[in-house]
Formats: C-alpha cells, structure tokens, sequence
C-alpha cells in the first residue's frame, strides 16, 4: 500500500510537467466519440489545475519548515527578477548533488542567452518508446526507467544510484535517465545489468556531442519549453559562431524532483551544433 501511494504521489506532482506531453489525446470519430473525448479532456485539464495547485501548497508548507514566509517571499522575487539569466554558480545551486554527465564551456553567447557545452562520453537508460498524448504518458516512461533504475526491471535486481537531469527528446519523444559514470562509455555498458524483458527500456552509449544549451527555472511546462526553445533558435540564427544541423533535434533537461519549489529549480534545453 505505501509504494502504491507513493507511486499516485509522483504521479499526482508531475502531471502537470512537460513529461505529461499535451494532453489532446488521439482524434476520436463520430459524434458520440468526440463527446467522449470533449469530456475527458475537460477531466483531464480539471485534474492538472487541481494538481497544480496541490503540488503549489505542498512545496510552499515544505519550503516553510526551517524558514518563514518573508524569506520565502524574496527568494522568490529574486528568482522572478533573475529569470532566465543569471551565473553559473546561481544554476549549479540549483543542482541535486547528483553524478551528471561531465563536460566544458567552449563558447558563451555575448547576449547570455546560450552556451555551447562540449560533452564527453556517457550512457544513460532510456524507453524503447515514445509517450503518446494522453494524460499520464510521461509518467508512465518515468517509472519504466525508475524500476529498472532501482532493481525492480533489470535481471540483477541491482540498485543504482540516483543521478541527473531527467532527459526527454523532443524529436523523439523518448525519456532517459542517466547511467551511473561505472558504466559510462561502451565497454563499461556491458557490465551493465540488462533490461528485463518486459521493462520497456534499453541502455545506449552517448558518445561525445558539443550541444547548445539554454537554462530556465520553474516548471518545465509545455509553454514554457517552447517559449525557451523559440528564444534559443532565435539566438542561434543570429550568431556567427555556430552552424545548427537540425533544429528539431532538442533535448529537454530536467535536474530536480518534483516537490523542489520553482524558484530553486533548473532545466535546460540542448540542441546538437557545430562551431565554425
């Protein structure tokens, strides 16, 4: 009874991220069907406010523990008033002391909008599918890499540790955890322990990629992801230094848990680019 509780409580938290997808659901035909999707869709979009909200209350009373509510209150402003930009150390502050995959600063936008990253050699888990539209998809590949993460769908049985960002391809739709850095790189991958069969997941070896990267806080909601993605096309387009093979091919990032409050949060978007 308590993992399943615990399971509705993520569930219930992040129905309203960018891993719930858009919500509009397959096209339904015939008058009586399209009824029915009318309805579930105004379910559907009452569930997520509701959620909203709940999720809103729980980080706000969690956050109060050990502080009051004028602290809270500045550091919301000041996060308000940073927006988007801001230091490295704001962002790596940000950050759950969690492995991540390891890389180097090559280029800064003059503007601050982007930066271009040089990565080097990591594996991650990642779904063998991507999530459909309706409510509760992301979650659903969210928890098929949880339960290989921590034993419950590899053959071992092997605990990993936790790591970060949670990563979702926009082209693709697939989502990804990050491999322990014992099994990073190719070789290190096969002493990995495998999928079971029916866990809906594989392992894959990322080689090398120099990514452009823009960093936001708060939620990262649909609105939001592509608000951010337009702003970095927008900047890339604009800039001498780089050359952008394929302007689909972004990657949401996303480093903390879901009752993390916004103004302590951090995503960002990567997109595959050659420097000139």
């Amino acid at each position: 009874d308590d993992d399943d509780g615990g399971d509705r409580r993520v569930r219930y938290v992040l129905r309203d991220d960018a891993t719930e997808g858009s919500g509009k659901g397959s096209a339904a035909s015939g008058k009586e069907e399209e009824e029915d999707a009318s309805a579930s869709s105004e379910k559907s979009m009452a569930m997520a406010d509701s959620a909203s909200r709940a999720r809103a209350l729980f980080v706000l009373l969690r956050q109060l523990t050990g502080s009051t509510a004028w602290a809270l209150e500045a550091a919301a402003a000041e996060a308000a008033e940073a927006g988007s930009g801001g230091s490295s150390e704001k962002w790596l502050a940000r950050t759950p002391d969690l492995e991540t995959p390891q890389y180097e600063v090559v280029f800064k936008d003059p503007k601050g909008v982007f930066e271009v990253r040089k990565y080097s050699a990591y594996s991650a888990v990642e779904t063998d599918k991507a999530a459909d539209e309706s409510m509760g998809a992301g979650n659903k590949q969210f928890f098929q890499l949880a339960n290989y993460i921590f034993g419950k769908a590899n053959e071992k049985q092997e605990k990993m540790a936790m790591t970060t960002p949670v990563q979702t391809d926009a082209k693709t739709g697939v989502m990804s955890f990050i491999m322990p850095s014992d099994y990073w790189g190719k070789d290190q991958l096969e002493a990995a322990p495998s999928p079971t069969v029916d866990a809906g997941v594989r392992l894959v070896a990322r080689e090398e990629e120099v990514v452009a990267v823009t960093v936001f806080g708060g939620y990262a909601r649909t609105a939001a992801v592509a608000e951010r993605k337009a702003a970095l096309l927008t900047a890339l387009a604009s800039s001498a230094e780089v050359e952008v093979p394929d302007k689909e091919a972004t990657r949401l990032m996303q480093y903390n848990d879901p009752f993390t409050v916004p103004w302590k949060r951090r995503n960002e978007i990567s997109l595959p680019v050659l420097l000139k």
